[in-house]
């Protein structure tokens, strides 16, 4: 390994589904995580990597389960990572238990991560929640456990709405807690960074609208520096004790969701080149055009002519696209719901690499690399830059499908796009961390190509960090 991996997922293969399961869901936050099913390759030592990795990873998922237990290789894995560190005091190994088993021995003293009896959603809260090492303080005030009827007493307030000073809740019964996002203790809009018409639909009995704030002020917190960001943090930090479950759970999802990472310009590129579905690139187009604001799907199919069932299946088909190429199911813009249907948004940045990609006036001219050379007559760059894309993408080794005739033409294969991934790396820092080089029978693991097992060599490409 070049670096240590944030998680690694020890289990047996009858749990290989809740292992993969697990990965998917920390690889998805940003993790670096290791999974046998997806690391290991074929012809390699199986001890050996196993070894490797449970010495180096910051930390040891253990997936419990009947099959675990009873299983040699996983009792010998927990226990490797339990013997560094005997008291827990570092949380090296994190048990996930995900049938009804009781942990047996030493394993007993470790507090496991429960995902028995949960659906998709809870599960994936509480693990990732137990990554995070989140305190497991509840949203909500818990109930006064004493007199029945009794008004509950504090010994400390909670804190209020930064938005002015002495803004303190009405004792009225009728006090409705959504003004002190808006209103100061004198009745007045307190001074605000945030956008009024924000904090008015923050406080609007129209759910849509409270739903969009919310995410909105995610955008704002991820986006916007000082001050509104420190606002858009305390608002959205209040609104997760609403009482309407819809609004809660879009706070939740935008306090915990990262800055837009996963898009870059060469990304964007190879989605605009490969995007054949005109039903699915007008709303990019039209979303594009109109950054920051949305555009309607109704609208969308008014400019163009195109049914809106007809847009929405091929914007089905690009999810598949993206998966595909990126190996993730992510769009490069936002789908909103509204009274007024489906809306598009789609982030500044990302919108002027779109219109950028779309204009041939705009771009520069193709690199050299990515046509064939005309003195050495080596294959085209195109095939590979795909597979670079991918590669940056979800970090797994690849080979790029062509065939070589010897390994010198290979070689000065890896040598012409290793020059080429250079140059990219300027525009796309994640194309810095890819590196090819040339496979052989003498390399470790066997060919992942046919081409390979053919001719004996292939250019690989791995990420490293």
């Amino acid at each position: 390994m070049s670096q240590a991996a944030d998680f690694f997922v020890s289990y047996t293969s009858a749990d290989q589904a809740w292992a993969e399961w697990i990965a998917w869901q920390l690889d998805a936050e940003g993790y670096t995580v290791v999974v046998q099913a997806w690391d290991f390759r074929p012809g390699s030592d199986f001890v050996q990597q196993m070894h490797q990795v449970v010495q180096e990873a910051k930390q040891t998922i253990a997936v419990l389960s009947p099959a675990y237990l009873d299983s040699a290789f996983g009792g010998a894995e927990w226990r490797a990572v339990f013997a560094k560190d005997p008291t827990g005091e570092h949380g090296l190994l994190l048990p996930v238990r995900v049938e009804d088993v009781e942990p047996p021995g030493l394993l007993k003293t470790r507090i496991f991560v429960d995902l028995v009896d949960l659906d998709a959603k809870s599960a994936r809260t509480t693990l990732l929640a137990a990554a995070k090492g989140v305190r497991g303080k509840p949203a909500r005030e818990p109930e006064f456990p004493g007199m029945h009827g009794q008004s509950r007493s504090h010994g400390t307030e909670a804190p209020q709405f930064p938005g002015g000073p002495g803004n303190q809740a009405p004792t009225k019964s009728t006090h409705d807690p959504r003004d002190d996002l808006t209103l100061g203790r004198s009745g007045r809009p307190p001074p605000s960074a945030l956008p009024p018409q924000l904090l008015q639909d923050i406080s609007s009995e129209a759910m849509w609208r409270r739903v969009g704030a919310v995410e909105e002020l995610g955008r704002l917190l991820n986006t916007q520096p000082g001050e509104a960001a420190a606002e858009a943090r305390a608002v959205l930090q209040q609104v997760i004790d609403d009482d309407r479950r819809s609004v809660s759970q879009a706070a939740i999802r935008a306090l915990s969701t990262k800055p837009r990472t996963h898009w870059t310009r060469g990304k964007v590129e190879l989605l605009h080149a490969k995007l054949l579905y005109p039903g699915a690139r007008a709303p990019l187009d039209e979303a594009a055009r109109r950054a920051p604001r949305s555009v309607l799907l109704r609208e969308v199919s008014q400019r163009t002519g195109s049914r809106t069932e007809q847009i929405s299946a091929e914007l089905g088909a690009m999810t598949k696209l993206c998966r595909q190429l990126f190996g993730r199911v992510e769009w490069p813009v936002d789908f909103r719901s509204s009274p007024d249907g489906a809306s598009y948004h789609m982030d500044p940045e990302i919108a002027h690499w779109w219109r950028q990609a779309g204009d041939s006036s705009a771009q520069p001219p193709p690199v050299a690399a990515s046509m064939p050379d005309p003195e050495g007559g080596l294959p085209d760059l195109s095939p590979a830059f795909e597979v670079v894309a991918r590669v940056a993408a979800d970090h797994r080794q690849r080979a790029v499908p062509l065939e070589f005739a010897s390994k010198d033409e290979a070689d000065a294969y890896r040598d012409r796009l290793r020059s080429a991934l250079t140059d990219r790396a300027a525009s796309d820092a994640a194309i810095g961390h890819v590196r090819p080089w040339v496979w052989t029978p003498a390399s470790t693991g066997r060919a992942l190509t046919e081409s390979g097992n053919r001719t004996g060599v292939e250019v690989r490409l791995s990420y490293y960090r």
